[in-house]
């Protein structure tokens, strides 16, 4: 299975087309907007990204290690 990052999630309708092909798992989905985030989490316990950890941050602000 590949594992996946979701940048600029939106409301996470491509990453649950991958996860549904059952060869891929979003790991971390990011995205700015307060209510995309508010969605994929409302979304989450249906199993829509159910390993998913969804960060609200602007990409801009994330540090590469």
């Amino acid at each position: 299975m590949y594992k996946l990052l979701s940048l600029f999630t939106g409301a996470g309708g491509l990453d649950y087309g991958f996860e549904k092909t059952s060869r891929f798992s979003v790991r971390y989905a990011i995205e700015m907007q307060a209510e995309f985030c508010e969605t994929l989490r409302w979304n989450q316990p249906k199993g829509y990204l159910r390993k998913a950890s969804i960060l609200q941050k602007d990409l801009t602000e994330i540090k590469p290690v």
